[in-house]
């Protein structure tokens, strides 16, 4: 038997691991399996091995069999998007200039299942190449410029009701399809191994097909949407998701090499209008936070009084009770946020600096939609927005935003709510207001809680904090907008609705309402007995 520190090489991948414990933890085999492998030359998860340490066995070692098929024996294999046949897996992964262990462990995952290796798709050479439904590739409709992520959304999307081998036939030979005109998503290109060039994708006899049944104005999500409008909202959308550096997870929008723009997933045309509204105004204040950035330590450029609009409050603010004015930020508070922390330059007055990137400036905007928590301030004008991303140490980063302020926009004195800081706070900041959230907090996102946790490497906001109902919900007015409705002429049209909102909140916030609550239950309970002996 084999000592667990034993380095080992997989004969079908040439994969040289320096123990065991890492070949069996990379192909999920036990310490039984991998051993008789060794010893008997059995495979072990459809794979053979054999001691680094020592001599390679002859090809008479290895056998088929023991919880895994296939044998020593190399088996060509061959691309589907370019034709080309390899005299192994590992040819092909060299083609691909596969030096990463993950790839070559997947290869033999793509050859069964039909999943894509680096864009591309592979089958065994010896065996019938399988049906087109076997592969699994995106869809992309080109009168829609919608990417569908398989078949089966696709057929769903359109309204198919045959069976998904018919529909990848269709799709292949570029027959049209309830109107659309459908393709196998393509990929970059790598050249063919022997220097041939690539076919044309579309043959004259598809682009024939695709003529047929053309239609003037594709329908998107249910509604007409005209191809100049769409590509002006995926444009927007794109532009937004650059400027702030968003990762291809994150992503709605996707560039081809030839530049276009085409969506990563389906959506409907309403939503893609409201997302493109929105990163509109959001690209504004990118636009203006990227404009600063040059002059961050130059005195020249005066801060003093001038304000940046950040966006229109969200619909969380205004359940919340904020008014529609405008959130607004400082060149002053900017410059904190940028300047690195510890740093004081001569240059410039910088009171506090923070030192964010300013790619997590321009997403201020984004990250304030859709808060993790929102809980009363020290201050009873401020509330505190948790946001969900960190800082360079890790920390959460929060927002405290006051309304009621007044902001000077467009050389005129405007109302708004002031974002007064933004930047992140250490875990025993957290750990100390949790003694307090459960009366100051008003809304929670568990879902953003969990992210937040994530990227903090926290258990701090991902479970209920104060009780379940509190997720996504404002359960009471934050205590600056009680002020404000009380110290605002305007709004205090009813004395005595506006004291009795005040002190509900405030009782809320203490808890004083769910004991006040409780006592009269009990009292309910207690009359009730009376009476109820008193008729006995």
């Amino acid at each position: 038997m084999s000592k667990p520190g034993t380095p080992v090489i997989c004969l079908e991948t040439e994969e040289r691991f320096e123990s065991m414990k890492e070949a069996m933890e990379r192909y999920g085999v036990s310490s039984g399996s991998l051993n008789s492998a060794l010893t008997y030359g059995y495979s072990a998860g459809g794979y053979h091995f054999y001691r680094a340490d020592e001599p390679k066995p002859d090809d008479s070692f290895f056998k088929s069999g023991n919880g895994g098929k296939g044998s020593s024996k190399k088996r060509p294999v061959i691309c589907l998007e370019t034709g080309v046949q390899f005299e192994s897996a590992i040819a092909a992964l060299k083609w691909l200039d596969s030096g990463k262990t993950n790839n070559r462990g997947n290869m033999r995952t793509a050859l069964i299942s039909g999943s894509a290796l680096l864009g591309y798709h592979f089958y065994y050479a010896d065996e019938p190449k399988p049906p087109n439904s076997h592969f699994k590739r995106a869809v992309y409709c080109e009168d829609l410029d919608t990417v569908f992520t398989s078949l089966e959304t696709c057929a769903d999307a359109i309204g198919f009701n045959g069976s998904i081998s018919d529909l990848a036939d269709k799709v292949a030979n570029g027959t049209v399809v309830k109107g659309h005109r459908l393709g196998f998503v393509g990929v970059d290109r790598k050249p063919l191994p022997n220097g041939d060039k690539w076919k044309p994708a579309v043959t004259d006899a598809k682009r024939e097909n695709m003529q047929v049944g053309r239609v003037s104005s594709p329908l998107y999500g249910k509604q007409s949407v005209k191809p100049a409008r769409l590509q002006e909202w995926l444009g927007t959308i794109c532009e937004y998701e650059n400027a702030v550096s968003k990762p291809a997870t994150e992503r709605i929008t996707g560039i081809r090499p030839d530049g276009a723009i085409f969506l990563r997933r389906q959506i409907a045309a309403t939503e893609l209008l409201s997302l493109a509204d929105r990163y509109g105004e959001y690209l504004d204040f990118a636009d203006e936070a990227a404009d600063f950035a040059p002059f961050l330590y130059d005195a020249s450029f005066s801060t003093r009084g001038a304000y940046l609009k950040v966006s229109s409050p969200g619909n969380i603010y205004r359940e919340a009770g904020f008014p529609q004015d405008p959130f607004f930020y400082t060149y002053n508070h900017l410059r904190d946020a940028l300047v690195p922390k510890g740093f004081y330059p001569s240059t410039v007055s910088v009171r506090h600096p923070h030192g964010l990137t300013l790619e997590q400036i321009k997403r201020l905007p984004e990250l304030l939609e859709r808060p993790v928590v929102l809980m009363d301030s020290d201050r009873d004008d401020t509330m505190i927005a948790v946001l969900a991303d960190v800082d360079e140490d890790g920390f959460p980063l929060i927002a405290a935003l006051r309304p009621g302020g007044n902001a000077v926009s467009e050389g005129r004195s405007v109302g708004g709510t002031i974002v007064c800081s933004f930047y992140g706070k250490p875990e025993n900041y957290f750990r100390f207001k949790m003694q307090q959230m459960p009366q100051r907090v008003l809304y929670q996102d568990i879902e953003k809680g969990r992210e937040l946790d994530a990227r903090a490497k926290l258990q701090l906001f991902g479970g209920n904090i104060a009780s379940p109902d509190l997720d996504r919900r404002i359960i009471r007015p934050p205590e600056c907008i009680v002020k404000l409705r009380a110290d605002t002429p305007q709004m205090e049209t009813h004395g005595r609705e506006t004291s009795r909102v005040r002190r509900e909140s405030r009782d809320m916030a203490s808890g004083r309402a769910a004991l006040d609550a409780g006592r009269r239950a009990e009292t309910a309970r207690v009359t009730e007995r009376h009476i109820d002996s008193n008729l006995k």
